[in-house]
C-alpha cells in the first residue's frame, strides 16, 4: 500500500535539496543573516569548517514547509498589489554584504516607503511569549538582529530605511501581528558581524554564555545542527 505521509516527507526533502542547489550550492563560505544574533560557533562550523548541517526530523521539516507556504502566499499577495499599484518591491531578493561576508534573501522591502519586513511563522507558545498577557511585547533579539542585517545591506547601498518590522503568523490559529523593530538594530547587526570576523581570526571561538551560545536553548540537538560536533556546547560543560 502507498504511504502518503512518507511520499509527502520525501517530497519535502526533495524540495529542500532543490532549494539548496538553487540558492546555496557553491556559496557555502558566506554567513547567513538567519544566524545573526545567535551562537557564533555555528557560523564557524558551517562556513569555516564546512560541516554538513544534516536533515531535521520529519515533523520539523513539515513545519518548515508550512512556514515556506505562508511566506510564499504573503509575498505573492504583496507582489500582486505592487504590480497593480506601481510599487517597486524586493521580494526574496538576494543581498550580499562583502564587507562582513554575509549573504541572504530579503522577505519583503517596499522601496517607495522604505519599509523592510521579515515574515515569521510561530507556534502558539512562541506567540504567547511575545503577545500574550505576560509576554515581552518585544521582538526576539535574534530576529531583530537578522532584520537589522537586511537593513545594513540597504544602508550600505544608500537606500533609506524608514521602517523595519517583523510580521508574525501563528500556525495554531492563523492570527497575525506586527512588531516594529528600532533601526538601532542595524548598528547592532553591524557590531555582531564585526565581532564574528574578529573572533574567527583566532579560530573556533570558545564556549561562552552570551556569545557561544547567546541563549542556553540554542544548545539543543533539535535546534542546532552542530550539537554533536560542538560536544553539546554549554550543556556539554555541565
Amino acid at each position: 500500500m502507498i504511504d502518503l505521509f512518507k511520499i509527502y516527507d520525501d517530497y519535502i526533502l526533495d524540495l529542500k535539496d532543490e532549494n539548496f542547489e538553487k540558492r546555496y550550492e557553491g556559496q557555502d563560505t558566506w554567513y547567513h543573516a538567519s544566524g545573526a544574533g545567535l551562537c557564533v560557533r555555528k557560523h564557524y562550523y558551517a562556513q569555516i569548517e564546512g560541516l554538513p548541517s544534516g536533515d531535521k526530523d520529519s515533523n520539523t521539516m513539515r513545519l518548515f514547509r508550512l512556514g515556506d507556504l505562508v511566506h510564499t502566499d504573503m509575498q505573492e499577495a504583496l507582489q500582486r498589489y505592487a504590480d497593480k499599484n506601481d510599487y517597486d518591491v524586493h521580494i526574496e531578493t538576494e543581498i550580499l554584504i562583502p564587507k562582513y561576508n554575509v549573504r541572504s534573501f530579503v522577505d519583503a522591502m517596499i522601496l517607495k516607503d522604505g519599509a523592510l519586513y521579515d515574515i515569521k511563522t510561530c507556534n502558539d507558545f512562541k506567540w504567547q511569549s511575545i503577545f500574550g498577557r505576560y509576554g515581552s511585547k518585544q521582538a526576539p533579539q535574534n530576529y531583530a538582529i537578522q532584520l537589522g542585517t537586511y537593513g545594513l545591506y540597504y544602508r550600505e547601498n544608500n537606500i533609506k530605511i524608514n521602517k523595519m518590522a517583523l510580521l508574525f503568523y501563528n500556525k495554531n490559529n492563523s492570527r497575525v501581528k506586527e512588531i516594529k523593530v528600532p533601526r538601532t538594530y542595524i548598528d547592532m547587526a553591524e557590531r555582531y558581524w564585526l565581532k564574528v570576523q574578529e573572533l574567527f581570526k583566532e579560530g573556533l571561538p570558545p564556549i561562552e554564555k552570551g556569545l557561544a551560545p547567546v541563549e542556553d536553548w540554542e544548545c539543543n540537538k533539535k535546534y542546532c545542527s552542530y550539537f554533536d560536533a560542538c560536544g553539546g556546547g554549554i550543556k556539554g560543560l555541565h
